[in-house]
């Protein structure tokens, strides 16, 4: 067994920030979900590939009162200005409508998710109504496209798909999937990126409400031998890593009741120090460094701290490297 005090004082972070990682990643699913950021990060993706990226108009769009109906979603669509008509029709076919619902305040709860099937489907649906695509030479699809009044964005792949179909490169349908899974990476960066900033923004308020300071944290640990053994006690027990984040929360809250850290501000703040006073402001902002590499660390989510936690404890645990007899 490999015994050092730094490598324990690390493991007790990592608990602590896995802990805390776990907690804001549930509070941030739930803030995503309750918005529906994943359904609006889809449509401005579809935007993106029918419209361009300079769309200006907002969305969610807002909902005639007396809840979701297909009829009434399909007007307020049409009435949206600057909108494409080709977008205008795509959200309006059945396989958005179809999974389209009412959201918080009365707004569209747009669908999460769109196969690449789905997407190609109905954009040809749009295009070509009942008309039957197959029935058609190249050289009608070309002309269709070259006449149509759709925007350049959206034009010119769809026309470049043609040239590759002439070539024997797949069909227009399977040029399409691909090109609509190149603009999901994309829109995938787009919502990792705004739930970092909402992860980060709910990190730092968790911080700050459970004093969570990582250097106090760290100096306690290295100074109190008990609490630092009770910590890797109750880290050297399993987790559960194919469980879902707010199953795995409920482990590690049970056992962190099981242990006297050093979190939560101690007097109340809001009982006994007036937190409208310049000492308690003085306090949090000498605090402050500690609180935003706890926020740092947090943002950096349960999945990392989960892998690290465990590749210490193995280091932890391995032992010493048996030196090789001569």
């Amino acid at each position: 067994m490999f015994n050092s005090t730094i490598l324990d004082v690390a493991i007790c972070l990592i608990f602590i920030f896995l802990l805390f990682s776990l907690l804001c990643s549930v509070i941030k699913e739930l803030i995503a979900a309750g918005l529906n950021l994943r359904g609006k990060m889809l449509v401005k993706g579809i935007a993106s590939l029918l419209d361009g990226l300079s769309a200006k108009y907002k969305l969610p769009l807002p909902l005639p009162k007396g809840g979701f109906d297909t009829e009434e979603f399909r007007k307020v669509i049409a009435s949206v200005q600057g909108m494409q008509p080709i977008l205008k029709s795509f959200l309006e076919s059945d396989v958005v409508t179809g999974q389209s619902s009412t959201g918080l305040f009365g707004k569209v709860r747009m669908p999460s998710y769109l196969s690449d099937s789905d997407f190609s489907a109905a954009l040809l649906h749009t295009l070509f109504g009942m008309q039957n695509i197959g029935s058609l030479s190249l050289a009608e699809v070309h002309s269709f496209f070259e006449s149509s009044s759709l925007p350049d964005d959206a034009k010119a792949p769809l026309v470049s798909f043609l040239t590759l179909i002439d070539r024997g490169e797949k069909t227009l349908q399977e040029n399409i999937c691909k090109w609509y899974n190149a603009g999901m990476d994309r829109v995938t960066g787009w919502y990792k990126r705004q739930t970092q900033w909402i992860l980060l923004m709910i990190a730092f308020v968790f911080t700050v409400a459970f004093n969570v300071d990582s250097i106090e944290l760290a100096k306690r640990a290295y100074h109190d031998t008990p609490l630092r053994a009770s910590i890797i006690s109750s880290v050297s027990r399993p987790l559960p890593n194919d469980s879902s984040a707010l199953e795995q929360y409920k482990h590690l809250h049970t056992r962190i009741d099981e242990l006297d850290l050093p979190i939560g501000w101690i007097p109340n703040p809001i009982a006994n120090f007036d937190i409208l006073t310049q000492a308690f402001w003085q306090k949090v902002l000498e605090k402050l460094p500690g609180f935003l590499l706890t926020t740092l660390a947090i943002s950096l989510g349960a999945p990392f701290w989960f892998d690290i936690l465990n590749r210490v404890m193995n280091i932890r645990y391995s032992g010493s490297k048996p030196e090789k007899s001569s």
